[in-house]
């Protein structure tokens, strides 16, 4: 009996999953990202990583360096953003999807300067799918059509001495047309 509520538990969570993203790509377009930045990067595993559509790749933050560090992601205009869905990098270990917790999202305008427009939240649990599979790794947030051009991730945890594994960070949204 636990089995089965155990898959029926997984199998809702993948549905809803599922359902939650379908209405994304119907509501919602993909964004396109055109540059990224971050404070700190390790080796070759640089921002471009978390947005390139490739989930076997990833943009991680160096060890030991996590305080102050920030993942920008520049859209190519103004939108007004949706969902953001953050997929961990894949491993048989929880220690990787474990980092994206206390991830903190903002919606940001580069006009001028860059100005903090809204928030989108912040990942505050495990996600409790199972950690082999992307859905098991991906957490979304929902950003109310905040509009900017701009996201802006960092970790709140600048006390851990890991930080981000990243695979994929994917943005949805509509246009915006500025008055």
């Amino acid at each position: 009996m636990i089995l089965v509520k155990k898959f029926t538990k997984f199998w809702l969570l993948g549905f809803l999953m599922a359902t939650l993203l379908e209405k994304a790509a119907t509501t919602y377009k993909r964004l396109i990202v055109t540059r990224s930045e971050s404070f700190n990067y390790h080796n070759s595993y640089t921002p471009d990583k978390a947005h390139d559509r490739d989930h076997n790749t990833w943009y991680s933050v160096k060890d030991g360096e996590v305080a102050g560090n920030f993942l920008k992601l520049y859209l190519s205009e103004t939108y007004s953003i949706g969902l953001v869905i953050m997929v961990s990098r894949g491993m048989s270990s929880a220690k990787m999807v474990e980092r994206m917790v206390n991830t903190e999202v903002r919606v940001y305008s580069t006009e001028g300067e860059e100005t903090e427009l809204a928030s989108c939240g912040t990942i505050t649990g495990l996600n409790p799918g199972d950690i082999n599979t992307i859905e098991g790794r991906t957490y979304s947030l929902n950003c109310d059509g905040a509009i900017g051009d701009m996201l802006y991730l960092t970790d709140l945890d600048y006390t851990e001495n890991v930080g981000h594994n990243i695979a994929e960070v994917e943005i949805y949204g509509t246009g915006f047309v500025l008055d």
